[in-house]
């Protein structure tokens, strides 16, 4: 990735971590090379969907992970392309099944780096619900369908989850496929020679090479699944704290320093609630009599000055809920 720094300064900060590294008395060794398979995706996934103990801030966070996740598995593209794609490099078809099935959704990548456009059309079917996609069929006569996505998709996102794991994984599956070869895997993965995928991602040997040698039959399925990072996983590892220790927890100064501003919150959310209620009332009590057609232009400025006041409440609430999940999150 280029940082933008000059090689002068890359070297002096090198440097640095070195000097750092020897005082801290720090392992100068390579930090380990993980494969993150299909099958760690999947479960990265599940524990995404299911836990309720991580808080994003909207739930489009959720989709947009997931979608980083499985771009970056399948394509085994470098994490610094991905962070700048955007959602108007994504095309949508619906492709016609040669075998008379359903029509099959594809997914084309075309980053604005490769190929630009002078426009983008918007004549063809636009899609904006879940539903809609499962009805659409391919237009006849033809044997694909271009999809629109909606125009407030078009903007890029940058979050990001084990990247290289995924494409070490990625291009090791290529590798291992029949159907690519030596030439076509170094177009999928930008590489100049196939050596580059032999010298720096060929991190584990992930066969019985025992069982091989041996002709005693090969478990590479098992020897697989232990250089996985799901091999890891421990069901029974304390992942809550216990209540004492969540009770130190609220005595750190940065926990306190959330907790002020959660109480300043939600203080100031049900003070604008409380005047909210009392100008309802007010105006409930001396206006309320009457319809749209009887109220005067004063009477239009209060109900203005009530909407206002209506804002300034959802305003007020929308920053307690903001406090409360920092806090959460720092107690994370």
């Amino acid at each position: 990735m280029n940082s933008g720094l000059s090689k002068a300064i890359i070297v002096k900060i090198d440097d640095v971590i070195a000097l750092v590294a020897k005082q801290k008395d720090l392992e100068l060794i390579q930090k380990p090379k993980k494969n993150m398979y299909i099958e760690d995706v999947t479960e990265y996934t599940h524990v995404l969907l299911t836990t309720t103990e991580m808080t994003f801030i909207c739930s489009w966070q959720h989709i947009q992970i997931l979608f980083f996740m499985q771009l970056a598995v399948i394509t085994a593209s470098h994490p610094e392309a991905l962070l700048h794609l955007h959602y108007q490099n994504i095309t949508l078809f619906l492709i016609q099944d040669p075998e008379g099935r359903h029509p099959q959704l594809f997914i084309f990548l075309k980053p604005d780096f490769t190929k630009s456009f002078m426009k983008i059309s918007t004549t063809g079917p636009v899609l904006d619900s879940a539903e809609k996609l499962y009805s659409l069929t391919v237009l006849e006569g033809k044997r694909q369908q271009k999809l629109q996505l909606k125009d407030e998709l078009r903007i890029s996102f940058e979050e990001i989850a084990h990247p290289y794991n995924l494409r070490y994984a990625g291009a090791k599956a290529f590798n291992s496929s029949e159907e690519v070869t030596d030439a076509l895997q170094n177009v999928i993965l930008q590489h100049s020679d196939i050596r580059t995928f032999v010298r720096h991602y060929e991190v584990d040997v992930d066969v019985d090479v025992q069982g091989i040698v041996r002709k005693t039959g090969s478990q590479t399925p098992l020897v697989r699944f232990a250089c996985s990072m799901s091999a890891s996983i421990d069901p029974n590892q304390p992942y809550k704290l216990s209540t004492e220790e969540s009770r130190s927890i609220n005595l750190l100064p940065e926990v306190l320093a959330r907790q002020d501003t959660v109480n300043k919150r939600k203080q100031e959310w049900e003070d604008c609630k409380a005047r909210l209620e009392r100008a309802n009332t007010a105006f409930q009590a001396h206006f309320g009599h009457l319809n749209k057609e009887e109220l005067s232009k004063y009477h239009s400025q209060l109900l203005e000055k009530l909407e206002n006041l209506q804002d300034r409440t959802m305003d007020a609430k929308h920053k307690y809920n903001r406090a409360v999940r920092e806090l959460r999150n720092e107690k994370q």
